[in-house]
């Protein structure tokens, strides 16, 4: 994209370099927040994912424990 500076008279006195300048650096700014987000998220997810690996280890541990007093009460251990 070519720009001309006309002397500001078709852009109301701003310049339009420093426009585009602006512009710019808001969307950087909009896509720094958008990523904060993101990631915020992806870790929020990675611990939400990790507690429930956390709560199956526990309930697959207390099945296990629960099967070995089963087969200890049927074997008439207790």
């Amino acid at each position: 994209m070519v720009l001309f500076y006309d002397g500001g008279g078709s852009l109301g006195g701003r310049d339009p370099v420093v426009s585009r300048v602006d512009t710019f650096e808001s969307a950087i700014e909009k896509l720094g927040c958008i990523a904060e987000v993101l990631s915020s998220l992806a870790q929020s997810s990675a611990e939400a994912e990790a507690r429930i690996e956390s709560a199956g280890d526990r309930i697959d541990r207390l099945n296990a424990e629960n099967r070995a007093l089963l087969d200890d009460l049927q074997q008439g251990k207790w």
